[in-house]
């Protein structure tokens, strides 16, 4: 029976819940010119960036195969609190 519990949600899930666009919640996860994504700051801190996400895929009504991540409750709490921590 335990095999059914969902150990994780999809970042379009997130995405909905904390009422953001699903690319701008994906792209802070891959590194950019100006910033480090959250992949790499899990990766700096020697963290299992799998404890926290997985990457994965969905397809969009036009078939075609888009990134997304696996989150655990882990990767909740990283998100829930880096959008809701003050910035300085």
């Amino acid at each position: 029976m335990n095999d059914l519990v969902k150990t994780t949600i999809t970042t379009l899930e997130v995405a909905e819940m904390m009422e953001v666009e699903h690319s701008k919640l994906t792209r802070k996860f891959e590194r950019s010119k100006d910033r480090k994504g959250y992949i790499e700051i899990l990766g700096e801190a020697h963290l299992g960036v799998t404890d926290y996400f997985i990457k994965s895929s969905y397809k969009t009504a036009q078939n075609k195969e888009m990134p997304c991540y696996e989150v655990t409750k882990l990767g909740c709490d990283f998100l829930a609190n880096k959008s809701t921590g003050k910035r300085e």
